[in-house]
């Protein structure tokens, strides 16, 4: 991505600022700890858990100082969008998963013009709520600015906005601001001791702040949408026989079913409760993924086999070309895709690499400069469990 940052447009940033809280407002109450930034000035950079495509506006919002964000350069790839994030916003494009060295110049100049840069050190968005790892590099950058660090935890935007949910729902977000990093303190440290500084503030669960407040969280058809990010039954064990219907999420094969209450929990009729959240559904179901996975012997074995996926190519400047419609295939050691013409592309797990999911639907990777981008038109096929699997196999073939 060649994309050189500009800085953001000092009008557009004002008239986001007056009219956008007027929309969220209206679904969202926002409490926000400010103290510790109040006299900090530029050039600083922000950190934040990730959770919620709101994120950077509910940052930014209270922060008087625009601030650049580091972008996943997917974004850039539409001009209307490229447009809007490069002229306006002043966005930082980085390529998802993947080192990227022209990233860390646009953010060198954003510092160098006493900017405020905004990080989400976890790469990505949480599924289930649980702080994600952070990114090693993003202590490595932290070392080489050496610009004071705040960091952000956002609580309450996980379940005001899953991340597999189609809708927002109405409730409590609180944002607290704090100075993990001074100047001072960088230039003493060294990297792995900045690392677990940020793994220390970073950390955090959704569902266990929750359990202590139980903030109501609601919309209609709350459940909805939730196979995408829970694929497998705790009851019959059967994969991708689970579905949402309004409030309820339910087994079509044993016909085990919960509904998803307000608070973001989960209560049955059933004799057997077997989770009372998604977030704990979640560990369990990657847990027995992984030792799914572990005890597979034959390389011809079919992991996941999934139709109706669009196959699009290109590279990581522009907009990506349509090649088939077709099927995805996994197996131990790499990834089919079979066309509508029974024609079999094939994709090693070994060589794959930023493999992540955009927009939900999506599942991306690189091949040396080659990207490859496969769209589930359905709905209902949790494209989280192949980037799941994926990952696990990587790890699995590196060792």
């Amino acid at each position: 991505m060649n994309e050189i940052t500009k800085k953001p447009n000092k009008s557009v940033i004002r008239l986001a600022r007056f009219f956008l809280p007027k929309f969220i407002d209206r679904k969202h109450e926002f409490i926000a700890n400010t103290e510790a930034i109040k006299d900090l000035q530029p050039p600083y950079l922000i950190l934040a858990n990730h959770v919620n495509n709101w994120d950077p506006i509910f940052v930014n919002r209270y922060v008087k100082h625009p601030i650049l964000f580091v972008t996943s350069d997917n974004f850039f790839r539409a001009r209307w969008l490229r447009f809007i994030l490069r002229e306006w916003a002043g966005a930082i494009p980085k390529t998802k998963s993947m080192s990227d060295s022209k990233a860390v110049k646009n953010i060198l100049r954003v510092k160098n013009w006493d900017g405020v840069i905004g990080i989400f050190p976890e790469g990505g968005r949480s599924w289930d709520g649980d702080s994600l790892p952070p990114i090693y590099s993003t202590s490595k950058l932290v070392k080489l600015l050496k610009i004071p660090v705040v960091f952000v935890l956002l609580k309450g935007c996980h379940l005001a906005c899953p991340r597999w949910a189609m809708k927002s729902r109405k409730g409590k977000i609180f944002l607290d601001f704090n100075v993990i990093l001074s100047k001072e303190d960088i230039e003493s440290k060294s990297v792995d001791e900045i690392h677990r500084i940020i793994e220390e503030n970073l950390k955090y669960s959704e569902y266990e702040w929750q359990r202590e407040n139980m903030y109501e969280y609601d919309v209609h058809n709350r459940a909805e949408r939730l196979e995408l990010m829970l694929f497998t039954c705790p009851q019959c064990l059967q994969l991708e026989t689970l579905v949402s219907r309004g409030n309820d999420f339910y087994c079509t094969e044993c016909n085990y079913k919960t509904t998803f209450t307000k608070t973001g929990f989960f209560e049955t009729e059933s004799d057997t409760l077997y989770f009372d959240n998604p977030r704990d559904w979640n560990k369990w179901q990657i847990q027995k993924l992984h030792e799914d996975l572990d005890q597979i012997s034959d390389p011809e074995k079919v992991i996941f086999d999934d139709s109706d996926v669009v196959l699009f190519k290109g590279k990581k400047i522009g907009v990506p070309k349509k090649i088939a419609l077709g099927r995805m295939v996994l197996k131990p050691d790499r990834l089919l895709f079979i066309n509508e013409r029974r024609q079999t592309t094939e994709f090693l797990i070994k060589d794959m690499v930023g493999c992540n999911i955009q927009s939900n639907r999506i599942f991306e990777f690189y091949i040396g400069e080659d990207y490859h981008r496969f769209i589930f038109r359905k709905n209902q096929y949790s494209v989280y469990k192949w980037e799941l699997a994926v990952h696990y196999l990587k790890e699995k073939i590196k060792e």
